[in-house]
């Protein structure tokens, strides 16, 4: 039971530490879903920014 319990502890210290850095898309469908992290932290119209920019740096 403690194993457990550090094991998610761990997980959500990495994830909270990856959340800053890390774009992902959310099919629309799951818009409305709830999340335990804050994976929808930015407007859409910053996360096509994101995306543009990236872009321009794998292609640069």
């Amino acid at each position: 039971m403690a194993l457990n319990k550090k094991k998610s502890e761990m997980v959500e210290k990495f994830v909270n530490s990856k959340l800053p850095s890390t774009f992902i898309s959310i099919d629309g469908r799951y818009d409305s879903c709830s999340f335990k992290s804050n994976w929808k932290k930015e407007s859409i119209k910053n996360n096509k920014k994101n995306l543009q920019n990236f872009w321009r740096f794998f292609y640069a």
